[in-house]
C-alpha cells in the first residue's frame, strides 16, 4: 500500500495545519469515521496540529527540497496512515510531482510510473 498526496500546495500559506487522527464519540476515541449518522452528530475530531510552511511549495521536485515543516507533515501523514506517502504533487500541472524512491512505487504495475519518472527525469 501507498499514498498519494495531493494538492501539498494549497497548504503553503497556512501558519498551522491541522490533521484530523481520529473522533471522540461519548468520550469513546475511535479512528475511523462514523458510520452512522447519528454517530456522527456526536463525533467531535480530534486535531494533531503542526508547524505551517508559509512559503511555496508550487513545483518543487524532490522531497528534500520542501521546506522542513512540509516534509515532516508528509512524514505524519505516513505515521498517523499506516503507509508510506510515495507521491506527492506540488501543483496543478503533473509535472508538479515529487516521485518518492522506495516508498512502494516499485509495487505498481502501470507502465505511467515509469513514464511519469522519465518525464520528470
Amino acid at each position: 500500500d501507498t499514498i498519494a498526496l495531493t494538492k501539498i500546495d494549497v497548504l503553503d500559506d497556512l501558519e498551522e495545519v491541522k490533521v484530523c487522527t481520529g473522533y471522540l464519540i461519548d468520550g469513546e476515541e475511535v479512528e475511523t469515521v462514523p458510520a452512522s449518522a447519528a454517530d456522527w452528530e456526536r463525533a467531535e475530531p480530534i486535531y494533531r496540529t503542526v508547524e505551517g510552511w508559509k512559503q511555496t511549495t508550487v513545483g518543487t521536485l524532490r522531497f528534500e527540497d520542501l521546506p522542513r515543516a512540509a516534509q515532516s507533515y508528509v512524514e505524519l501523514i505516513e505515521t498517523e496512515v499506516g503507509a508510506p506517502v510515495s507521491i506527492v504533487s506540488t501543483g496543478p500541472r503533473r509535472e508538479e510531482t515529487i516521485l518518492r524512491s522506495n516508498r512502494g512505487l516499485e509495487s505498481l504495475t502501470s507502465d505511467r510510473v515509469d513514464r511519469l519518472r522519465a518525464e520528470l527525469g
